[in-house]
């Protein structure tokens, strides 16, 4: 079988510079990188390299840079470090998520709210935008930190970070964007974003598995412990990981340009595809200028999810909804956008990348619309 992959929002393809890049420090280049001798410092020397192209890729300084294990980790440290030591100090924090953010920011946030810190879940639009306005009226004199992310993973709505960061500032509140999903896909700069944390992750970027970061504006009124938990002195870090990190992270953010054109307009063709062949067809998205552009949500009628994509094996993809007809149970964002359960229950996210090839993306039409035709019989 002839795999169509269509899950890059979950995870990509390590790319072969990054591949290339990493070899050598998974054979002969294992000093430890604190250690003082020459194979130490060479490996000291491909880390300092590592973290300046990551930091390049989004105009941050290297020392603003922090190695965790992944964005799940980075985005747990930017809350847990502004909100736990508020708590210890007898403090009740203030927290102000969005309806759709990724699970790391959510679950981190209610697990805050378990320990004492005050929790406000901002709701958003039909099309997934968080307002500037549901954000400022949301923001109380006891608030510590707002997290918005940049793009939504599910229907690939964009945010107005940098709005919201404009008026959480005057406000003097803390912002932390969760950017994983966005590092080459849109052009990011912390400067014109304005935050203060921002989280990335590796292996959504065509990088390694199992490392990320987390950015952290220097002068930031940040506690220690998030620095100190973000990266120990002397631990060892995940050096082929990171090294594979900045070789993908500096191709991400050099082709941006070219290859969010690309996944554009195959995204676009898939769109019409499918709605030729299913005119009823239902397509979640935000709005055109602020949509991811890889990411398409679409709810073919009259079918679960699950029985589709398991008519169409071949497709590699994620349902948005789960359970019988009878029991339609949303995908976190669905529900925060106010879909209706019957009719997404066929919803599923295909999302592409820089290796879908229009080849793929007309037989992945054929097999969904194919399936449809098979469920319906």
């Amino acid at each position: 079988m002839r795999w169509i992959y269509l899950d890059y929002n979950a995870t990509t393809p390590l790319a072969p510079a990054a591949q290339e890049a990493m070899l050598p420090y998974l054979a002969d280049r294992y000093a430890h990188p604190h250690a003082d001798h020459t194979p130490g410092r060479v490996v000291a020397e491909a880390l300092d390299d590592a973290r300046s192209r990551v930091a390049g890729a989004i105009g941050a300084h290297a020392d603003e840079l922090r190695w965790t294990s992944g964005g799940t980790e980075a985005s747990r440290n930017a809350l847990r470090g502004v909100i736990e030591p508020a708590l210890r100090r007898g403090e009740t924090p203030h927290l102000i998520v969005s309806a759709v953010e990724p699970p790391a920011v959510l679950g981190t946030a209610r697990f805050l709210a378990s320990l004492g810190a005050e929790l406000t879940v901002v709701p958003v639009s039909a099309e997934g935008i968080v307002s500037v306005d549901a954000v400022l009226a949301a923001l109380r004199a006891d608030t510590r930190l707002v997290s918005v992310c940049v793009a939504n993973d599910e229907v690939g709505s964009c945010q107005p970070v940098a709005e919201i960061a404009a008026a959480c500032h005057d406000e003097g509140v803390l912002i932390h964007t969760d950017a994983s999903l966005a590092l080459g896909k849109l052009p990011l700069d912390v400067g014109s974003l304005g935050v203060d944390m921002l989280t990335l992750s590796a292996h959504k970027a065509y990088g390694p598995k199992g490392v990320g970061a987390l950015y952290v504006r220097a002068g930031a009124p940040i506690e220690p412990e998030l620095l100190d938990a973000a990266e120990p002195s002397l631990g060892m870090p995940n050096v082929p990981g990171v090294v594979g990190f900045g070789a993908a992270a500096a191709i991400a953010s050099a082709a941006v340009d070219e290859a969010a054109t690309q996944m554009r307009v195959l995204r676009g063709d898939l769109a019409e595809r499918l709605q030729s062949g299913c005119p009823d067809v239902t397509i979640y998205s935000g709005p055109a200028d602020a949509r991811l552009c890889n990411t398409l949500c679409v709810a073919l009628p009259n079918v679960t999810a699950s029985d589709l994509l398991a008519a169409a094996p071949e497709i590699t993809a994620q349902a948005m909804a789960t359970g019988d007809p009878a029991a339609i149970s949303l995908s976190p964002t669905l529900d925060a956008i106010g879909a209706d359960p019957a009719e997404a229950a066929g919803a599923v996210r295909l999302s592409l990348g820089w290796y879908t090839d229009a080849e793929e993306v007309a037989r992945a039409a054929d097999a969904l619309l194919a399936a449809w035709d098979q469920c319906q019989g």
